[in-house]
């Protein structure tokens, strides 16, 4: 009787426990929710949830851009009672101009003609044939260089552009897996294997896409 009682007493506590933490969770999910709304309404974005039956998440839009941080999965099964899902989070523009693509800096991009190679598959894959004449510049910001790769076709124009207050606001970025593209009249910044959720992170990656998109008007 002693054992039962006492295993009883031990999933009691587990069910109280794990009801508690789900009931904390479900409240600082409602708060940050309140607080999105509240940023939204202060600035007169549009905010909507997205719960399909393969992604979920946020969507924020502006007159002048859109931001979706979302999970999604394929539906099959990675393994047992798990499913693939991936992760991102990616604000995008209307920009015109020239293509571009900046990338936090990894150590493959420093191992000689393999890194070479690393380089040409990124820029093919983001850029397809557009990628033949597209080359990377260096900034006269031994920092940013260290911790941030950029190509361009137009050298000039991305050296006026990435002016020393936008280099300060990317290497507040630089310990992201963020990449930040022009292509087709479309600016982006993507963050993969990240479903972003705090609005005050949710905020500052705003302000970083404004920041970028004046920097294009220019």
């Amino acid at each position: 009787m002693d054992d039962i009682l006492l295993n009883i007493i031990v999933l009691g506590c587990i069910i109280i426990l794990g009801g508690g933490i789900f009931l904390y969770v479900q409240k600082k999910q409602k708060e940050s929710r309140q607080i999105l709304e509240q940023m939204a309404q202060e600035h007169g974005w549009r905010i909507q949830t997205i719960k399909e039956p393969l992604a979920w998440g946020i969507q924020i839009q502006s007159d002048d851009w859109t931001l979706e941080a979302l999970s999604r999965s394929t539906g099959r099964e990675s393994g047992p009672g798990s499913t693939d899902v991936s992760q991102s989070t990616t604000w995008s523009a209307s920009s015109e101009g020239e293509i571009f693509l900046i990338g936090t800096r990894s150590s493959q991009a420093d191992l000689g003609s393999f890194g070479e190679r690393m380089q040409l598959l990124i820029l093919q894959k983001a850029f397809g044939s557009g990628a033949d004449d597209i080359h990377e510049v260096k900034l006269d910001n031994q920092e940013f260089n260290s911790r941030y790769m950029v190509w361009a076709k137009n050298s000039n124009e991305i050296v006026q552009s990435l002016t020393p207050g936008i280099q300060i606001a990317l290497l507040a970025w630089a310990d992201q897996n963020l990449v930040i593209k022009r292509k087709e009249g479309t600016l982006s910044i993507e963050m993969r294997g990240i479903n972003m959720k705090k609005p005050d992170e949710l905020q500052q990656l705003i302000q970083l896409g404004e920041s970028l998109l004046k920097m294009n008007a220019h």
